[in-house]
């Protein structure tokens, strides 16, 4: 009798799923390895054969932009960025110096600013720290203008030039990163490949309409406010969204794989 209840009782905890401590899912390296060619290398492929002429088009329509709304038409220029890749577009344009009087407006505000910071976000840290050291660099960018201006080395034409070029290595590394994350767990009917499509449209939209609403953004400020927007709203953001999407992918591959027919998925340490 004693037998037999000890063996019910081994049949019971064989049904028991631990979900959380020790648990990963058994990894498959011949689709890895698959997920890999078949996303970062033609991606990489038309990043270097076609950015170029993206850059230009880009370019092309913040030009009209610029023309619309400031009645100006900035020149377009091209540079080698790298040997084996077309010539990368930017914008030549000097953007605008800040007087003294505004730049003493905008320093004492961020001061203020983060005073207020210190005190309004206590239960929320992290969105603390990121606003406070925001209004910081533009607090330093402010009092550098105050009485450095004349010796600032770069125009907003250098910016542009920055973001493009930039831009591009962003892009290939998000492309990299993506897919060796999704590459970490098995696909469940090509939701992976849908995941890496999805996170790499995302990423080139928002990085150009980042870029046209930066500049011309910039253009109507001052290059006063270059320095915090590269900082704060450039790269950060772009590897934000990365793991916020990867989240939600690992989350629904946890919960199909959590389901009782596809126990077998998981293994446990």
């Amino acid at each position: 009798m004693a037998k037999k209840v000890e063996q019910q009782e081994n049949n019971e905890k064989a049904h028991i799923f631990y979900r959380r401590d020790y648990r990963h899912v058994n990894a498959r390296p011949i689709e890895t390895i698959f997920l890999l060619f078949v996303t970062v290398v033609p991606f990489i492929y038309l990043m270097i054969e076609k950015y170029g002429d993206f850059a230009y088009w880009l370019n092309k329509k913040t030009v009209g932009l610029f023309k619309e709304l400031f009645g100006i038409e900035p020149a377009i220029n091209k540079v080698k960025f790298f040997p084996f890749t077309a010539p990368i577009s930017y914008l030549e344009i000097s953007g605008k110096t800040p007087g003294f009087t505004a730049c003493l407006i905008i320093a004492v505000l961020s001061l203020f600013l983060i005073l207020i910071c210190l005190q309004i976000f206590t239960q929320n840290k992290p969105l603390m720290i990121y606003i406070s050291i925001s209004l910081f660099i533009t607090m330093i960018s402010a009092l550098y203008f105050m009485f450095f201006k004349d010796k600032f080395p770069y125009t907003l034409g250098s910016y542009t030039y920055l973001y493009m070029s930039q831009q591009f290595v962003i892009w290939c590394m998000v492309a990299i990163i993506t897919s060796v994350s999704l590459a970490v767990l098995p696909g469940i009917y090509g939701f992976d490949f849908l995941t890496f499509i999805g996170i790499m449209v995302y990423s080139i939209l928002f990085g150009s309409v980042r870029y046209i609403v930066f500049v011309l953004g910039l253009n109507f400020l001052s290059n006063l406010f270059m320095a915090p927007v590269y900082f704060m709203f450039g790269i950060f953001l772009d590897f934000l969204y990365i793991v916020a999407i990867y989240a939600v992918y690992v989350r629904k591959v946890s919960d199909v794989y959590s389901k009782r027919k596809e126990q077998g998925r998981w293994s446990w340490s």
